[in-house]
C-alpha cells in the first residue's frame, strides 16, 4: 500500500514538475515505488497460493501485467488529444495535454488502491503438499543466497528506476517524434 501511494504522489509531482531536478526526484521516487511493487510480488504469491496453483498464479500476475501496460501506453497515447480537444488546449503536444494525462495516470493509480487495501486482509495459504527435493547441482563454485539475492535486488533496482524515469515521459517523447 505505501509503494501504491508512492506511485500516486511521485505520478502527481511528475505531472507538476518543470526543473530537471525535480523531474530526476520525483523520477527517482517514481522508479523507487515501483520497484517496492514489483520485487514483493513474487513472494506475496508464494505465500498466498498453493504450489498446485503457482505457475498460474505467477503466468497470470505476469501476462496480466504486461497487458495492462500495453493497453494503458496505448490509452494514454490518446490522452493529450482527448484533452486538448475536450478542455480547448489547442496544440496536443503542448505541456498543457501533457500533464493532464501524467495526472491522469497518477489517478488511475490511485483508484488502484482500493482493491490493493483488501490484499491486507489476506491469509497465507498453508501448503500441505510435499515438498520437492532437487538433486544436488554438479561441484562447482559454491554462491551464497545473500550474493544472488544482492545481485537481483540490484537488477531489479535498476530496472524499476530507468522504468520510473521512461513511463512517465514516453508520450512525449512520441509527440516529439511525430512533429519531426
Amino acid at each position: 500500500v505505501s509503494a501504491s501511494v508512492g506511485v500516486v504522489l511521485s505520478g502527481i509531482g511528475l505531472s507538476f514538475a518543470a526543473e530537471p531536478v525535480s523531474i530526476l526526484f520525483f523520477g527517482t521516487f517514481n522508479g523507487l515505488a515501483l520497484g517496492q511493487l514489483f520485487v514483493p510480488a513474487g513472494p506475496f504469491l508464494i505465500e498466498h497460493s498453493g504450489a498446485a496453483d503457482r505457475q498460474d498464479a505467477f503466468s497470470l500476475i505476469w501476462a496480466s501485467q504486461s497487458l495492462a501496460q500495453a493497453l494503458g501506453s496505448a490509452v494514454a497515447g490518446l490522452l493529450p488529444a482527448a484533452f486538448a480537444g475536450a478542455l480547448a488546449l489547442g496544440d496536443p503536444t503542448g505541456i498543457a495535454p501533457l500533464r493532464l494525462t501524467l495526472l491522469a495516470g497518477a489517478l488511475l493509480s490511485a483508484l488502484g488502491l482500493l482493491p490493493g487495501l483488501e490484499l491486507i486482509r489476506l491469509r497465507p495459504v498453508a501448503d500441505v503438499s510435499t515438498p520437492v527435493r532437487l538433486k544436488p547441482a554438479a561441484a562447482g563454485p559454491a554462491r551464497s543466497d545473500r550474493r544472488l539475492i544482492l545481485t537481483f535486488a540490484f537488477v531489479i533496482f535498476i530496472t524499476s528506476v530507468s522504468t520510473g524515469f521512461v513511463w512517465p515521459f514516453l508520450n512525449v517523447y512520441f509527440a516529439e517524434i511525430g512533429r519531426a
